[in-house]
């Protein structure tokens, strides 16, 4: 497969399919972060599958690659692209496909994006379980937002596997943390984890009060 044409391919059609009124909303939606060919959902996710039967997806040995291809461009729908070719492969990727994951998390950040990337690498340390925890830890201590923000939700669809011990030890050193997106993480992880251990969310709730945001608060006890 030529990965080039592969990719300048799929970016043709979105172009060819887009319509420039539509992209200018999504554009003032994602506040200006991406320009947009101006795809619904339905439409990129339709016009994708039409392309995976007509070419199929991109060898897994050249992943890393494709993903920055198509990251390099600045419409968005090339990103979600991207991101929806690892969801297809995910369960048959080696463990160094984290970095790939790393990368797509730290570059065309926002949370459209790094929402769908954060299930993923949940998914990858359950097949890949020799890189738990010290992926996380990685991320939890870095200075990168959305690396932090992925630390947090990771665990969002463990349901009753979710590592507690985990979940509490990348919460509390965030708990004071300014950005929107960390505290609204905080209050998400709590608030899927209370549908299994409401118990624990109360307790850590109660407990920390003085200390979370109250949008963290309002987030984790929603569903109580």
């Amino acid at each position: 497969m030529n990965l080039k044409n592969y990719v300048d391919g799929i970016a043709q059609i979105f172009h060819e399919k887009g319509k420039p009124e539509i992209a200018f909303h999504q554009a003032k939606y994602m506040k200006n972060h991406f320009q947009f060919y101006g795809l619904k959902v339905q439409e990129w996710t339709g016009l994708s599958k039409i392309y995976f039967i007509e070419h199929g997806y991109p060898p897994i040995d050249e992943l890393d690659e494709f993903v920055k291809m198509c990251y390099s461009y600045p419409q968005r729908e090339m990103h979600y692209f991207a991101i929806t070719v690892l969801e297809k492969l995910g369960k048959n990727l080696p463990a160094s496909a984290i970095d790939i994951y790393e990368y797509a998390i730290t570059n065309q950040s926002w949370w459209d994006s790094v929402d769908r990337i954060a299930k993923l690498v949940g998914q990858h340390l359950t097949l890949h379980p020799e890189l738990q925890p010290s992926t996380t830890d990685r991320f939890n201590e870095s200075d990168h937002l959305w690396l932090i923000r992925v630390s947090i939700i990771f665990q969002l669809f463990y349901r009753y596997n979710t590592d507690i011990k985990l979940l509490e030890k990348y919460m509390l050193p965030c708990l004071r943390h300014k950005d929107f997106f960390i505290r609204k993480a905080i209050g998400w992880a709590l608030r899927q984890y209370g549908r299994y251990n409401p118990e624990f969310v109360v307790n850590f709730v109660e407990q920390h009060q003085r200390e979370m945001s109250g949008l963290s608060i309002r987030e984790a006890i929603r569903n109580l």
